[in-house]
């Protein structure tokens, strides 16, 4: 990546957010893709720099910049695909992974990325097409299961939970609690 004269360039941006100076990392980025505003790096950069600052939504935004000039970066999409799951966005999730399986139809993520964000959707159905045309080895016995595993590859507490429920329904039990203040929470 090409230095701009006084900003420090793309470089000293890469080096302070490898560093864990994140927002210092952000300045230098932003300021480097004022003047090179074409640079696919950068934008992903500077939506790395924004994720652990949790500007979600502005991490969303550079990678969309980032695809905008290197629309075919399967990296770049399962980025975006990923970021966009974390902020509840599964419309424009499903939009990304849709067009990360036309680009990569051979990359089994995308139909497992689509299928995920299909039955977050409620669109189980679908989710279960998705997953036979695409990924499906073998076939899918217990689409239930299959659909809690798909689930806590995008959210790896969702698995936990899901473990603590079966555990729960399998052997229920009666709690007392002394006290506590959100009756909802209680029950």
């Amino acid at each position: 990546m090409a230095k701009v004269p006084g900003s420090g360039g793309a470089g000293r941006a890469q080096s302070l957010r490898r560093a864990g100076r994140n927002e210092e990392a952000v300045t230098a980025y932003r300021r480097y893709l004022k003047v090179t505003p074409d640079d696919a790096d950068a934008w992903r950069g500077l939506a790395l720099s924004y994720i652990p600052l949790q500007r979600l939504e502005d991490a969303a935004y550079c990678f969309w910049q980032a695809l905008k000039y290197r629309p075919a970066s399967l990296r770049l999409m399962m980025q975006l695909g990923d970021i966009l799951v974390q902020t509840g966005d599964m419309e424009r999730a499903a939009t990304v992974f849709e067009h990360m399986i036309k680009e990569h139809p051979r990359d089994a993520r995308g139909f497992l990325s689509l299928s995920a964000v299909q039955r977050e959707l409620g669109k189980v159905d679908t989710a279960g097409v998705t997953l036979r045309s695409g990924v499906a080895k073998s076939p899918i016995i217990d689409m239930e299961a299959y659909g809690n595993e798909l689930s806590a590859r995008l959210d790896p507490t969702a698995a936990s939970l899901q473990a603590i429920f079966e555990d729960v329904r399998a052997h229920p039990r009666r709690v007392v609690f002394a006290e506590g203040e959100e009756a909802k929470s209680i029950r």
